[in-house]
């Protein structure tokens, strides 16, 4: 499993400025919210969705295929059954299916994994110090910006951590996969074990390191690089203002309501 999520490539959403990706994130994270009928919010996914493979971003979202079904089918499952307004479409006892219910179903799961693909999108073509770059020309202080974008870095981190740990128990002859899930949840004990320390060791070597840097609030910071527009950049923007102003419309239009 790779330690970051950023993927080394040169497609043209890699080419873009960092400052234009994170206010295109934004936007397209609210256009969702702008309406809730399904098929609706399926254009913004289905934008997010082109964007990540365009990122190149094809593996990752196949590593994590399971992740999407799931936000998807527990979105369709808990809304249908505690959804009550609407017409019936299936009764049985006490439990009530409402097209209502299940078209919200539909929207929630739709907007969660758009919400998933926009953000590997962005991050797989954005690298973490260009992402603490862009939150801080929109004014968001530095260590807060910071501490956003070590998460991008630290869960693979960490997801990496439990994988080697596993792996090396399982060659001590660890089963973890036998017996119930009782017995199950008692042999990860040894995988947990160091994985905890580890995690502390590394958070201990991370606060030493950016002490070591002077890291604190109040000073002013520098940046490596600083990043132009340029004519790609322009046509995003013309593309996010374009992506505002139908969330705004939908919104005074009440179009793609339930």
């Amino acid at each position: 499993m790779a330690a970051e999520i950023y993927i080394r490539k040169s497609t043209w959403m890699h080419g873009l400025n960092p400052l234009v990706k994170v206010i295109g994130l934004f936007m397209l994270l609210a256009v969702p919210f702008s309406v809730s009928h399904p098929l609706y919010v399926l254009i913004p996914f289905a934008v997010s969705a082109l964007l990540a493979f365009s990122a190149g971003a094809a593996k990752t979202i196949w590593r994590v295929k399971w992740l999407i079904f799931v936000f998807f089918a527990l979105s369709l499952v808990l809304w249908s059954l505690f959804t009550r307004d609407g017409d019936a479409l299936w009764i049985l006892g006490g439990i009530t299916i409402t097209r209502k219910g299940v078209l919200f179903g539909l929207t929630v799961g739709l907007r969660l994994n758009t919400f998933f693909l926009a953000a590997i999108a962005t991050l797989s073509s954005t690298p973490p110090e260009d992402v603490v770059y862009a939150l801080g020309r929109l004014g968001i202080p530095y260590p807060f910006a910071f501490a956003m974008t070590l998460s991008f870095r630290l869960v693979p981190l960490f997801m990496e951590t439990v994988g080697t740990v596993v792996t090396a128990q399982k060659a001590r002859g660890l089963d973890l996969e036998s017996g119930g899930i009782v017995t199950r949840a008692r042999r990860f004990v040894p995988v947990l074990l160091p994985v905890l320390f580890l995690a502390i060791l590394r958070t201990n070597r991370l606060a030493m390191a950016l002490e070591s840097k002077a890291f604190g609030p109040g000073i002013k910071r520098t940046q490596l690089a600083e990043h132009k527009l340029g004519w790609g950049d322009v046509l995003a923007i013309v593309v996010i203002i374009g992506l505002a102003a139908s969330a705004i419309i939908a919104l005074a239009l009440n179009v793609g309501r339930l």
